[in-house]
């Protein structure tokens, strides 16, 4: 397995527009050149967002300058097919749309929602692709020539067919709230097959790539799996915590899927599908699982080696810990894996377990200033939060909770909030009129960018265990509302 990591090269018309700008694209084969034009947009630049199908690859958000004629252009080096998405912005929109309900009835539907203008692309090395648009009318101007073309046609109308505002509602809402196990699970087939169908009867007519193709099907596939997979859950969360009740042999399809041989060429997403697939079987108590307890165990009984070890290289990300971390070490059967690994994860060895974390000096609401020193002899968990996350305010009340339970005991609780400084007055309100206990205190920038690239800190709620001398326990320990933080902790405070 090669180091695939690309190389970015972002050449934006600074001076002379396209014309001085086409002096960069000279031909390469791992080359993808986007330009065109785009009219109506009244920023100077956006964003594209793209992930490649590649092993360990990272997310890219490239800004794209926009001249004052509309002219862009985008270079991307890889030896890997990207997808990704430009965003113009949204405005507001109701939609209107008819839906046969669950007893057979036909009913009409108007929402409040919001128009995102998004242009989604597929490139591979080589496309040298025009893109012209105009951001008020995106699916009437929307116009694509040159190598790639035929392909972002199919990604484009494919979105405006299955992406559609009634698709959302029925996939993310409808069919998992009102429907009984088995009658979810026909509708979900049904739809994956569908989906087939559109594919194949666009590929017999269009020359869609090969590689576009298995993403898209592999897509289809293992997304029907995950919605039947994450259904009870999200059936009791919308009917407020009553569980559908199950056949005996619901999750019998579970044993009917057929694995690819490798993650990295089919993306990110079949890390995400394997994960569920992997953890639902393991939850079940699967026949050929020596140690249920043992996660990372059972994946390497049911995952071909090779393939087993991609999949725990990509479950560092969210799981950094020093057990998971030494599969990679000498003794790692795949050399080429642990050669990625290391230079993908390798600025986050400090995390691990043992290590000391980085001291910080912030205020609390009062303006006195706490440091990570001064709170030593006691373990620490500390909650990486903000006012505006809502996952984060959902978070609180089991946190309170939590602090109640170890009030006295060997242990400080701190909240250290991600708000920005210029919204001070509002953590400082915030924490006062919500009475949040333990040691409240707001991150500076300075503490905030060192913690962030310490303990890889991408999305918050994010929660942190260190010991009475300060080290690490768990960069990643449980969140209030997980009962294993009561396990944990009880197993170590006194």
């Amino acid at each position: 397995m090669k180091n695939l990591t690309p190389t970015l090269i972002l050449a934006i018309c600074l001076a002379g527009g396209l014309v001085s700008c086409n002096h960069q694209t000279i031909n390469s084969p791992n080359r993808i050149v986007i330009q065109g034009k785009i009219l109506n947009y009244s920023d100077t630049s956006t964003v594209f967002s793209y992930d490649t199908y590649e092993f360990l690859s990272t997310p890219q958000q490239p800004a794209v300058k926009i001249n004052p004629d509309g002219s862009y252009q985008l270079i991307i080096e890889t030896e890997n097919p990207v997808k990704g998405f430009f965003s113009f912005g949204r405005v507001p929109f109701t939609y209107h749309f008819d839906i046969k309900l669950v007893d057979g009835r036909d009913s009409s539907l108007s929402v409040e929602s919001a128009d995102f203008r998004m242009v989604y692309l597929w490139l591979e090395p080589g496309d040298n692709l025009t893109m012209n648009l105009d951001v008020e009318r995106i699916p009437e101007t929307l116009h694509f020539k040159g190598a790639g073309a035929v392909n972002n046609e199919f990604v484009n109308l494919e979105e405006q067919e299955f992406g559609a505002y009634k698709h959302k509602y029925l996939e993310n809402y409808y069919h998992i709230t009102y429907r009984e196990p088995d009658d979810f699970k026909k509708v979900t087939d049904a739809l994956r097959e569908e989906k087939l169908k559109y594919l194949s009867d666009y590929a017999a007519a269009h020359a869609l790539s090969p590689k576009l193709k298995e993403a898209y099907q592999t897509e289809y596939t293992t997304a029907a799996v995950t919605s039947k997979i994450y259904y009870p859950g999200g059936h009791a969360g919308f009917n407020n915590g009553r569980a559908a009740v199950l056949p005996a042999d619901y999750f019998s399809f579970l044993d009917s899927v057929t694995l690819a041989d490798t993650i990295g060429p089919r993306g990110i997403g079949y890390y995400y599908f394997l994960n569920a697939w992997l953890h639902k079987k393991n939850d079940m108590g699967d026949i050929g699982s020596p140690e249920k307890d043992d996660f990372y165990t059972y994946v390497k009984t049911q995952l071909p080696g090779p393939m087993a070890y991609e999949f725990m290289a990509y479950a560092l990300a969210r799981d950094f810990r020093k057990g998971l971390y030494e599969e990679f070490g000498e003794k790692c059967p795949y050399p080429d894996i642990a050669q990625q690994v290391k230079k993908k994860y390798q600025h986050m060895e400090g995390m691990l377990e043992g290590n000391p974390a980085p001291d910080f000096q912030l205020p609390d609401v009062t303006g006195k200033v706490v440091s990570l020193k001064d709170l030593r002899g006691k373990y620490v968990y500390i909650d990486f939060w903000a006012t505006w996350c809502g996952p984060c305010i959902k978070e609180i009340p089991d946190l309170k909770k939590t602090e109640a339970i170890f009030r006295g005991k060997n242990i400080w609780f701190v909240s250290i909030s991600y708000d920005k400084p210029a919204d001070t007055e509002k953590w400082r309100n915030y924490v006062i009129d919500n009475k949040l206990t333990g040691i409240q205190l707001l991150a500076d920038q300075e503490m905030h960018d060192l913690y962030n690239k310490t303990f890889n800190i991408d999305l918050i709620p994010r929660f942190l265990l260190l010991d009475p001398e300060g080290n690490i326990v768990s960069a990643n320990a449980p969140r209030p509302s997980n009962p294993k933080l009561l396990d944990l902790l009880n197993n170590m405070v006194n």
